[in-house]
């Protein structure tokens, strides 16, 4: 099942990365940049010879596989591009090879030098299995994979990126993804190259139950970022808000999930939870109900990975759905 995935597009320039991901930690040095990503959207940069990581928790994890595009400048030093709380897990050297090692530091894999040429976007991928450690480039195995016993990474401790900054280039990063072997959908090792698209609200779904600060109810959720926007409020069970949204710029083959992000604040006395809702104006879906905090805006997701008719999903019914969310006290 999917862990954490982040395409970035989301966040302003220069922003923080907690403001649209619970599982995001401390950022040090990496930035949130325009117009650099694989497919002309942002990325997460790190600046030639800074130090920088931005830290990340995965709640549980049975066998947890990580995959991102990465681009890397020329360096003359080795560059952690993934570690959890004993080290380096996958570092990419000077010759573009790569290191793949488990949570106890022991080196499991190296890929050929040149895996990662310098100044190309490149899929890595890299998974902890039952019985053994696999790593692939472009959704192709590169070096032969580990077969046997290893200390898994520890998950409630990881780091993107994690360079001390002597001797490295510019690294960006881009469409971030974590899974596991877990559940009944997006369970299985390895990807080919994905694309996380961004969809914003764009228009009004069929139930309008929210207040809107703004204009109207898809309006007021809407923003360039996690910081904007002027929002909704709910303060009935059962109150629902529905939005259409933009359509996806581009058309893939296959679809593996939707994604709903909303970020929520309860400024109430009583607490109170949020179901996120996917529906095409016949039939809903729901996802679990999930306590909003009183403490601080914070992002709630729900991963749709089937449509509300149960069928994987197309670019058509990703465009003509709706989605949004219901109020739980």
């Amino acid at each position: 099942m999917l862990l954490h995935t982040d395409g970035f597009d989301s966040h302003a320039n220069g922003g923080t990365l907690a403001d649209g991901g619970a599982a995001w930690g401390a950022q040090v040095g990496v930035v949130i940049t325009a117009a650099v990503g694989k497919f002309g959207g942002k990325a997460l940069r790190l600046a030639a010879a800074a130090a920088g990581s931005a830290a990340f928790a995965v709640a549980s994890a049975v066998n947890p596989a990580f995959a991102f595009w990465v681009k890397a400048g020329t360096r003359s030093n080795p560059v952690p591009l993934l570690a959890d709380s004993t080290g380096p897990l996958l570092t990419l050297n000077v010759d573009g090879s790569l290191v793949v090692k488990d949570g106890a530091g022991t080196t499991r894999i190296t890929l050929p030098a040149a895996s990662v040429p310098d100044a190309t976007w490149v899929w890595v991928e890299v998974s902890y299995r039952a019985g053994g450690v696999n790593a692939s480039i472009g959704g192709v195995p590169t070096g032969s994979p580990y077969v046997g016993a290893y200390t898994a990474p520890a998950v409630g401790a990881l780091k993107l990126l994690d360079s001390a900054g002597t001797g490295i280039g510019q690294i960006d990063v881009d469409d971030f993804i974590v899974w596991d072997d877990q559940g009944s959908f997006f369970n299985t090792y390895g990807l080919s190259p994905r694309r996380i698209q961004l969809l914003r609200p764009n228009g009004p779904g069929t139930s309008s139950g929210w207040v809107p600060a703004g204009p109207t109810n898809w309006e007021s959720v809407d923003a360039p970022d996690w910081v904007g926007g002027a929002g909704v409020q709910a303060t009935v069970a059962g109150q629902k808000d529905l939005y259409a949204f933009s359509d996806l710029a581009s058309v893939p083959g296959a679809i593996d999930a939707v994604v709903l992000k909303t970020r929520q604040q309860n400024v109430g006395s009583d607490p109170a939870t949020l179901t996120h809702v996917s529906g095409n104006g016949v039939t809903e879906v729901t996802g679990s109900a999930q306590t909003i905090s009183t403490v601080a805006p914070g992002v709630l997701e729900t991963p749709f990975y089937r449509d509300p008719s149960g069928a994987a999903w197309t670019p058509a019914t990703v465009n003509g759905n709706e989605f949004g969310e219901t109020l739980g006290i």
